[in-house]
């Protein structure tokens, strides 16, 4: 019988990590979850009377939403997401020719924005393991891009900590936007919640290293990869990077992401929190592969 005092544990290792501003966090994961409506170029739907997001392409801030509807030539008029997930797709800083990993892609909004980034030219491999996950990628991808402009587009299900088992030093750009604690999800689900210990972040940064040391093998030298969670806690996100710094040590290099008025600095990234700008948490960290 499960014992259910996973909230209490929760509640007190968050206020142990925040002190004070525990409680604000608290609050902000209880408010609903603000969107924005990224427009698909590609269906050639036009938004209009909407402001538009400060950051990133074709988004734009929508209350009272409907959901995203079909167009007469089969495409999707708009994506549906949480404006901090811009953040670490735009990271990437991917450029028209580049060979680009997204190592764990489901739902798909970020993959969506590396396509586009693209501009039609280069190679996009969308990796997810979990086939319920998968299938829902599968989806957005079919939904949002013609059948023609997929043709540089790969969809594959494999593991993403094993990756660099079979190719190495392969791709210029990748993404590696884990699994992770996903602690607003978790704060707002009583049956995960009952069920939460320290372990698990334990069990989850071990997983997200292994992800994290195998894309780094497979990033080509002078490459560039983003590592990202929406996790709050330290040992899932600068912690797994400083494993990476001292086990990897003089072949990886830091790269300072641009500063933008929603999210704060940590040693090695950004991070955006609910409490101060309405939406996220997001964690984002940008590196190099350097030579040796």
């Amino acid at each position: 019988m499960i014992k259910k005092n996973g909230a209490l544990k929760f509640n007190t290792y968050y206020e142990n990590l925040f002190q004070k501003r525990w409680s604000l966090l608290k609050q902000a994961f209880e408010q609903k979850v603000s969107y924005v409506a990224r427009v698909n170029k590609e269906s050639g739907f036009v938004l209009k009377g909407q402001k538009l997001f400060p950051y990133g392409k074709n988004a734009f801030m929508v209350e009272n939403y409907p959901p995203p509807s079909e167009m007469e030539n089969g495409l999707f008029d708009y994506y549906l997401m949480d404006p901090a997930s811009l953040f670490p797709a735009y990271a990437l800083n991917v450029m028209p020719g580049d060979r680009v990993l997204d190592l764990c892609s489901a739902p798909g909004g970020k993959g969506l924005i590396l396509f586009e980034e693209l501009g039609g030219d280069g190679k996009l491999v969308l990796n997810e393991l979990s086939q319920k996950r998968f299938l829902r990628l599968k989806n957005v991808v079919n939904n949002y891009i013609s059948n023609e402009s997929q043709n540089i587009i790969k969809l594959t299900s494999h593991d993403a900590s094993r990756w660099c088992l079979y190719e190495k030093n392969c791709f210029n750009k990748i993404l590696c936007d884990v699994p992770c604690s996903s602690e607003r999800h978790v704060y707002n689900e009583k049956k995960h919640l009952d069920k939460w210990s320290e372990k698990r972040i334990k069990q989850l940064s071990i997983r997200q290293y292994a992800i994290l040391a195998s894309a780094f093998e497979v990033l080509e030298t002078g490459g560039q990869l983003v590592y990202s969670t929406c996790s709050i806690g330290q040992m899932e996100n600068d912690d797994v990077i400083a494993k990476l710094l001292k086990r990897k040590k003089g072949k990886v290099e830091i790269i300072a992401d641009q500063s933008n008025e929603f999210s704060e600095e940590t040693l090695y990234g950004q991070q955006i929190f609910p409490d101060k700008t309405g939406f996220g948490p997001i964690y984002w960290a940008v590196i190099r592969k350097m030579e040796e």
